[in-house]
């Protein structure tokens, strides 16, 4: 049994979305866990430009802008996931990541395998 939630329990994990960016994020979990660093290198490689650095030094006005917004939130909100599941093992084996917005308008570097792949 869950030591967290109920067997049968439904547990809903809802990441904020653009407009709650800033810049710093991810850093600590960066810094501290080697799953999290390797994500977010692959986010750089995939994107082709340094999103790490954006979430992690700035610039505020660089960051805010939506086509780095999104791949950084959705970055750093899978970043969260991973150290949860570190933290709290087995506890969020069946959690599936929908983001709010249709597939097709999410960045190309996040099409299911990647999750699956940094996920397991």
């Amino acid at each position: 049994m869950s030591a967290l939630f109920g067997p049968d329990a439904l547990v809903a994990w809802v990441f904020p979305g653009q407009g709650s960016q800033v810049v710093g994020m991810g850093k600590s979990l960066y810094d501290a866990m080697p799953n999290v660093r390797s994500l977010y290198d692959s986010a750089d490689s995939i994107l082709g430009y340094h999103i790490s650095a954006i979430c992690f030094d700035g610039p505020a006005d660089e960051l805010q802008q939506t086509n780095n917004a999104q791949p950084a939130l959705l970055t750093t909100e899978v970043a969260h996931l991973m150290a949860l599941r570190d933290r709290y093992p087995g506890e969020f084996d069946r959690a599936l990541l929908l983001p709010a917005t249709a597939w097709a308008n999410t960045p190309p570097l996040w099409p299911r395998r990647v999750f699956a792949s940094k996920m397991d």
